[in-house]
Parts: C-alpha cells; sequence; structure tokens
C-alpha cells in the first residue's frame, strides 16, 4: 500500500496494491484511530477512483490528528491494516507520471515542457494535494526560494500553488522543484521543472541517460567498479560490473525514467517510495534499465565480447529481453566468483556480432579511475536534522562527482534517495535537511536494511560512442563509485 508517512485532513490518498477491485462501488477504504484510554473510532475515506492496482480516496477534514491505521475492503473481505500518520498539513506535488517523482504535473496557462522550458522569472502553478491549515507554503526551485503569488483550494482535496521562479533558477531539463512548511513541519516530495533561458533545455553535460526519443533506436553501455564497505556482514568489497541495453521509445513524446532525471550542477533531487532490492543487489549499475512500459527492446544478438590485455569476459543476453545484457564482471572477494577484478584503468575493446534489429558492435572504452573519499571513515552517523559534506580529491578534471544517499525502514521498507551533482572541480558537497527530511531513520546493526552514502565519479562526456545498424544514438560510460554504510537518525 502507501510508504508509512504523515497524510493532512482533507487530502488526497493514493493507495498501490494488487486485487484491489475495479470500481468505486465496490471498496470501502477506512482509517482507525486510537485516542489513548479512548475507544478507536473509525472515519471513512471516500473512494475517487479504484482500479485493480491503485485506489485514490479522500481523507476527511474532520480525521483526527495522531496515528492511524488504514485498510482497505473488498467483498467482505479486509486488507492487512497500514499504519499511517495524520497531520494538519502534509503537501505532496503531483508528477506527470502519477508516481510523486520526475516532471512536474502543471497547471495553468503556463505549463513547461522539455521542447518549450520555462524561463527563470517566469510565473509557473503547480497541483497537489495536503496543503492542510499551511497558508504560506515555501516553494523551491534548484534550492532557490521562488515568490508565491497565490494559493488556492480546490473541491476533494486538490490544491494548486502558483508561483514566480527566482531569477537565479539553474538552467536543466531536470530542475528540482519542492515545496516546504516554513514552520520546518515538512518537505514535499520532489519533481522536477525544465528551466532554460532561450530554447530547448540543455541536457546534463557528461551524463549519458537523456530521455529516450520516440521511435529512435538507443543503445547505452555503462560499466561500473563499486565498492562497497559495510560496517556489519561482509566487511568491504569491491565489485565490477557492466550493462548494455538497446531499446526504442514508442512513445509519442520523450519517454522519461528515475535515471535521467540529472539535477543541475550544485542541487538535489530525492524521491521516497518502496525498498527496491537492485538499490543495493547490484548497485548503481542498475541506473541503466529503465523499466517502461512505452519502449521496447531491440534485439542485439546473443552476446558481447569484452577485451582488454590477458583478460575477457562476455556478457549473454538476458532471458526473455534480447536486448538487455548484464553480468558481475569480477570481484575482490575471488573465491566467491572466480573472477578477478577487470575495470582497471586502460582500454578495453567491446565487440559484438549483433542480431536482428542492431547491427554488429566494435569500439573501445576505459576502466575506471580511483578518486580518495576524504572523509568516509567519519562519516559513519547522519543527522537529518543538520545535513552532513562529503569531501574528496579526484586528480581526473575531466569529472564530475554524483553524491547519493540511500535509507531503508526494515519494518515498512520505506525507502528514502537522494542525488546530488557537485559542481565540476568541486572537492566537496553538503546536503542539507531538507534533502534529507523524508529519509526514515536506520540503524547499523545487523537487523538493519544498510542506509549508504556514497560518491560516484563521471566521465565529463561519454567514453565512447556505439554505431550500428538500427541505432540512432549510442554511448558508453564507465562509472567509479564508492559506497559506506551509516546510520541515520
Amino acid at each position: 500500500m502507501l510508504p508509512s508517512g504523515a497524510i493532512a485532513r482533507g487530502s488526497r490518498v493514493e493507495i498501490a496494491g494488487v486485487r484491489l477491485g475495479a470500481g468505486v462501488n465496490e471498496i470501502k477504504v477506512s482509517l482507525t484511530q486510537s485516542f489513548g484510554t479512548i475507544a478507536s473510532g473509525t472515519i471513512a475515506l471516500a473512494v475517487i477512483e479504484a482500479a485493480p492496482g491503485r485506489i485514490e480516496a479522500f481523507l476527511p477534514a474532520e480525521a483526527p490528528l495522531g496515528p492511524g491505521k488504514i485498510v482497505v475492503t473488498r467483498g467482505g473481505q479486509a486488507s492487512k491494516p497500514f499504519s499511517i500518520q495524520v497531520a494538519a498539513s502534509s503537501f505532496g506535488i503531483f508528477s506527470e507520471n502519477g508516481e510523486g517523482w520526475g516532471p512536474a504535473r502543471f497547471a495553468g496557462a503556463s505549463t513547461p515542457s522539455l521542447a518549450a522550458p520555462a524561463k527563470p522569472g517566469a510565473i509557473v502553478t503547480i497541483a497537489g494535494t495536503g496543503l492542510g491549515v499551511e497558508a504560506h507554503p515555501q516553494i523551491f526551485a534548484g534550492g532557490r526560494q521562488a515568490t508565491i503569488v497565490r494559493v488556492e483550494r480546490k473541491p476533494l482535496g486538490l490544491d494548486q500553488i502558483t508561483f514566480r521562479l527566482p531569477a537565479e533558477t539553474p538552467e536543466g531539463c531536470f530542475v528540482p522543484l519542492y515545496g516546504r512548511s516554513p514552520r520546518a513541519a515538512w518537505v514535499s516530495n520532489a519533481v522536477t521543472i525544465p528551466v532554460s533561458r532561450g530554447g530547448r533545455c540543455a541536457m546534463a553535460a557528461g551524463w549519458p541517460l537523456a530521455p529516450l526519443e520516440p521511435g529512435k533506436g538507443t543503445a547505452l553501455a555503462v560499466m561500473t567498479r563499486e565498492s562497497l564497505h559495510l560496517r556489519t556482514g561482509t566487511g568491504s568489497v569491491v565489485t565490477d560490473h557492466a550493462i548494455f541495453s538497446f531499446t526504442r521509445a514508442v512513445a509519442t513524446k520523450p519517454v522519461v525514467g528515475p535515471v535521467h532525471l540529472m539535477p543541475p550542477p550544485g542541487t538535489c533531487t530525492t524521491s521516497a517510495g518502496l525498498y527496491d532490492a537492485d538499490l543495493l543487489g547490484s548497485g548503481l549499475v542498475s541506473i541503466a534499465s529503465v523499466a517502461v512500459s512505452a519502449t521496447e527492446m531491440l534485439d542485439a544478438g546473443l552476446q558481447i565480447t569484452l577485451t582488454r590485455p590477458g583478460a575477457e569476459r562476455v556478457l549473454s543476453a538476458h532471458p526473455g529481453f534480447p536486448g538487455l545484457f548484464a553480468a558481475r564482471l569480477g570481484s575482490s572477494i575471488s573465491p566467491r566468483t572466480n573472477l578477478p577484478l577487470f575495470l582497471d584503468p586502460g582500454q578495453i575493446a567491446v565487440t559484438s556480432p549483433g542480431g536482428p534489429a542492431v547491427g554488429p558492435l566494435h569500439f573501445t572504452t576505459n576502466g575506471a579511475a580511483d578518486f580518495t573519499w576524504v572523509n568516509r571513515d567519519r562519516l559513519t552517523e547522519i543527522d537529518r536534522k543538520t545535513g552532513f559534506e562529503v569531501q574528496w580529491k579526484d586528480p581526473h578534471t575531466n569529472r564530475f562527482m554524483l553524491i547519493f544517499a540511500v535509507g531503508i525502514d526494515r519494518e515498512t521498507r520505506t525507502t528514502g534517495l537522494c542525488v546530488c551533482r557537485a559542481a565540476k572541480a568541486a572537492d566537496r558537497f553538503f546536503i542539507g535537511p531538507d534533502a534529507l527530511a523524508n529519509f526514515p531513520a536506520v540503524g547499523a546493526t545487523p537487523d538493519d536494511v544498510p542506509a549508504l552514502v556514497g560518491i560516484a565519479a563521471f566521465e565529463d562526456r561519454p567514453a565512447a560512442t556505439m554505431k550500428a545498424k538500427g541505432i540512432e544514438t549510442g554511448f558508453a560510460s564507465t562509472i567509479r563509485a564508492e559506497a559506506t554504510q551509516v546510520a541515520i537518525r
């Protein structure tokens, strides 16, 4: 159902699940609350829409504040109760995809898009829900506070906020946009807005994951050396991964997935949701997989071969996905994999005979060069109320750094994720309280799912381009990433 969190009185509530129903008349949603020694009370939520995988309901404005449990009932069968917190105000911004991340859902006359981005200083209206008693919300674009023009309340929990973008708003296709209460009662989810002083917005230099253009064949290769430092369990391990994907967008407009949302330098984008094993199981290599219904896989044959002096690795097509190749290339725990590390600095040759939809491939790329994480061993605990700083030294001036943090609640599997982009040639980055406000508290015991802080170094331009029949755009990128386990309080 819902990630555990605060829901404002008088707001819309979205519940995700399975076998929920196919119509509003067969579904009941209720909220049960206990008040100390007073008997518990139950309030019915008005069901606005109902489908097998999703319900949208309205929480009445008279719902008491405090903890409660939501239950969905269908045909006399009740779901397992799910804990929430009813608050006086807890704003959420609507996104185009309905998932709470990615491009914002705009209202009013101005609707910025990748083809027609907003200019700094433009007046924009966003839609959302959950303002509740908050009459003076704050909006931030790329970390700069916007000027509120008006706040409007619509029926059934819909809210609209109109604001003027700051003149100093950073430019980019995915500038982070979020709201905050001036009393620090909440920080909303982060969506994005395209901003440019002229013409189409510019994609982030060096980031190979641009939105997929309709009808175009796209090839992407990401090779990653990850160092993971756990304070419990296996300790430290270094692993090399590779993933190649060959896709074509079948939508009518550019396809935007979470991997495309590169923030401008000096800014952070955040998201919250339910635990995905890829966040920890395969690390940053999972960023290359864009599982969206608006794409189709292109059959690129059976295998791709990576060769360097004295070593070779073969990637086989994933069963059922002929355009997806992924493999662990090596590990520092060699008895476990029988494969030594592979992505050392130096040239790597990539070849493939191709397949029915993609022609033969042949290009060279580079291994992953190291950097030094200066204060890694001092980052053992993060305070969400004060933020934290990451410091590094990188002798390679042609790279930029991403700083990321992820925390997963052990009981609910609710996940907080933050990704920040440092300015070119910077050697430190501070992640503030706003970016961490929706993170769960996470311990550092063997029973806890690890919370991680990390740095990833990217070349400021793709390491290589891929050209083949059936491919209009193709890029290869090599990443050097390092993450350490932390506690979050």
